[in-house]
């Protein structure tokens, strides 16, 4: 078995979909057979007015990659108890591209469409009724720079709870299982009409790089994601193999002709603002990295309100709690490590 670590599986689909002159032609240069997956998480408050902490899950499979003679059949998903959360069944084209996914244990499935060479729509499908559908616009000459310019994000259904959200949004094998998520509790929040135009996912560009990603919505009341990349000067072996993500995965390491060694984010939503920041370290070996970890830090301020007891209040007549008011700050730190093995 010939092994390489990486931190954080940036394209679950990279060896599946080679840089090709066809979208998501399969051509796979490397066979995954196994991913295994690690992970740390530290939180504090500063000062502190509650319990800082710490936890970890230790490696364990993560994935199951079952090969038929040239294509990719199937990937089981494991929990890390060891049981199989879900499995992804794979159809193909005479194209090699990929045409369907089935989940193993649910009714839902997920269709790709082309125009000419590019992917052009991705819906989601469960008995014969389309849930959502994601339909892609490239900058200029799609046949020639391939950019994505944006997303037309659109639901046709009120999903009944948070299983049936993740399973229904085509998002998740375009941008990843984290901004398919975002895009669902931003729109639950604000109860969004279902059937209508819903979200715009906004690319800009540097050169042969994605600068920034833009989510925004206005139904049911604004909402604004914004991502912002930064990059090394190293080839990214996953450029141009963006027509398929799988879940756990983000979009622009495979958009982008050079590695991410971060991104920073802006979460604007009724009229609270939150931030965070995403740091890759990145290390080589031949021509694709060996090393790439992944470290997610966040942050907010709040205000702690400690009861210390109560007074008598003349004007109101009655009692009144007191409170000592103390500001504060919350910061986490999430790390995770994924191993891939190869064939």
């Amino acid at each position: 078995m010939k092994k390489v670590y990486f931190v954080l599986a940036i394209t679950l689909f990279a060896f599946v979909f080679a840089s090709c002159t066809k979208e998501g032609a399969f051509k796979p240069k490397e066979r995954i057979s196994k991913v295994f997956r690690s992970s740390t998480w530290s939180w504090t408050y500063n000062p502190a007015v509650y319990e800082s902490g710490s936890d970890q899950t230790s490696k364990y499979l993560r994935e199951m990659w079952k090969w038929g003679d040239k294509t990719l059949d199937q990937i089981d998903y494991y929990s890390s108890n060891g049981t199989v959360s879900y499995s992804y069944n794979f159809t193909y084209d005479n194209k090699k591209r990929i045409e369907r996914i089935d989940d193993y244990k649910d009714s839902y499935y997920t269709t790709f469409k082309y125009d000419g060479k590019v992917l052009k729509t991705v819906e989601t499908w469960s008995n014969g009724t389309i849930y959502a559908s994601a339909n892609i616009t490239y900058e200029g000459n799609a046949f020639s720079g391939r950019k994505i310019k944006k997303i037309d994000y659109t639901e046709y259904d009120k999903k009944k709870n948070a299983k049936e959200e993740y399973l229904s949004n085509p998002l998740r094998f375009l941008l990843g299982e984290e901004i398919a998520n975002n895009v669902d509790v931003a729109l639950n929040k604000r109860n969004a009409t279902r059937g209508v135009f819903l979200v715009t996912i906004d690319f800009t560009w540097t050169k042969n790089n994605v600068s920034t990603m833009k989510i925004s919505g206005n139904d049911g009341g604004y909402f604004e994601h914004t991502y912002t990349y930064t990059y090394d000067s190293n080839k990214n072996p996953f450029y141009k193999m963006y027509a398929m993500l799988g879940p756990d995965e983000d979009a622009v390491d495979c958009l982008s002709e050079n590695n991410v060694t971060g991104y920073t984010y802006t979460y604007i939503e009724d009229g609270d603002t939150d931030n965070g920041t995403v740091n890759y370290n990145l290390s080589y070996d031949g021509k694709y990295p060996s090393m790439k970890m992944y470290t997610d830090t966040y942050s907010y301020s709040d205000v702690y309100h400690e009861y210390v007891g109560y007074h008598w209040d003349e004007n109101l007549g009655q009692y009144v709690d007191e409170y000592n008011d103390t500001p504060y700050t919350y910061t986490s730190t999430s790390t995770y490590t994924t191993y891939y093995e190869y064939e």
